[in-house]
């Protein structure tokens, strides 16, 4: 019922980094997770579009990790390789806000000291429509949600809209700029830039049915049927809006999708990366701002990887000496027992109530 939102491609990005550490059945299950989604490289453009990768590692058991799986973060993901104390979430904190344009400033509360590494991506965007919304057009207008009506600043277009409709729903497409490299907007060839586009849907059912249901296959069909509407002059009215989210089920929907053994103790296997780890932690957060000119956005994704405890935690046993019973004082070294008893009457409760002895040490 609240709004979310979330960047499959930021998760996309952290899972895989932590793949590469994987291994046997764990590897397995991520792989399964992942499908076919393949992440393409995606050059930054400053101050419009930055993607980063990030390995944290706690700069005291710094020597167990194998140093294959870090030379292969950084070469493959060219991830910023942060050695860290532990001791407070300083350090990611401030590079997860200057990854994101300060749009999340933070990531977490505090930080683990026995943490053994944090495996963490960030993807910002900072981008200009093609055609914007004219803020002389931008007005209240009433918005209906759960059987009430919020008033709310309604946004005003009739130009770069595109209509898409199947049987389950209608909406919209909307382009942003095309950002290049070098920032020489003279260029022609699309591949030296980036081009993202705004997708709006209105399910003309149960919206929550639809998300449930919602897969590829429905996405594709939609955008196929532009075509069918290229003709047609599209009046676009679409709200402002900004947010913050915090998907605080991100773990427990990761092990619902069947990625169960790398956040299982003992179980899990990231020998890739050193012997006897799991995934403690699973964090996904998110900032967008929509408005007249552009959009704002931000995610970032970081699992939180945990040595096993190198004690096992022993079984309990209750005992009660509540009937007679038999004792032995021995030396420790060899079998000459000093002293051998049996009680059969303890001293009664009125008898040491104040528990005081003769013994002086």
């Amino acid at each position: 019922k609240d709004n979310y939102l979330m960047s499959p491609l930021s998760i996309a990005y952290a899972l895989n980094m932590v793949n590469e550490g994987s291994n046997g059945q764990t590897k397995e299950q991520i792989n399964n997770l992942l499908g076919n989604y393949k992440i393409n490289t995606i050059k930054n453009i400053k101050n419009k579009i930055n993607i980063a990768n990030g390995l944290f590692i706690n700069n005291n058991r710094k020597d167990i990790i194998n140093d294959d799986f870090v030379n292969t973060i950084k070469t493959k993901y060219e991830a910023d390789t942060i050695y860290d104390e532990f001791t407070n979430p300083k350090v990611i904190n401030d590079w997860v806000s200057e990854k994101t344009y300060n749009m999340i400033p933070e990531l977490m509360d505090d930080l683990d000291s026995e943490l053994l590494m944090i495996i963490a991506n960030t993807i910002a965007i900072d981008v200009e429509w093609r055609e914007n919304f004219l803020c002389k057009n931008t007005k209240e207008e009433k918005f209906y949600v759960n059987g009430e009506t919020i008033n709310t600043p309604m946004m005003y277009t009739n130009e770069d809209v595109e209509y898409i409709e199947n049987r389950n729903a209608k909406g919209i497409i909307k382009k942003y700029r095309t950002y290049f490299l070098n920032d020489d907007e003279t260029i022609n060839d699309i591949n030296d830039g980036i081009s993202l586009e705004y997708i709006a849907i209105l399910p003309n059912g149960d919206l929550d049915s639809y998300i449930n249901n919602f897969n590829r296959n429905e996405l594709n069909n939609l955008l196929e049927s532009k075509n069918d509407y290229s003709k047609y002059d599209i009046n676009l009215r679409l709200p402002k809006y900004t947010y913050d989210f915090d998907y605080d089920k991100f773990k427990k929907d990761l092990m619902n999708l069947g990625m169960v053994d790398a956040f299982t103790p003992y179980k899990a296997d990231l020998s890739n990366i050193a012997d006897d780890l799991y995934i403690s932690e699973a964090i996904h957060k998110t900032h967008i701002e929509l408005s007249e000119n552009g959009t704002k956005a931000a995610a970032v994704t970081a699992f939180a990887i945990k040595a096993n405890s190198v004690f096992e935690q022993k079984k309990e046993i209750d005992i009660t000496f509540n009937k007679p019973f038999i004792y032995i004082i021995k030396e420790t070294n060899n079998d000459n027992i000093w002293f051998f008893g049996k009680v059969t009457t303890p001293m009664k409760w009125e008898d040491n109530s104040s528990c005081e002895t003769n013994y002086e040490g």
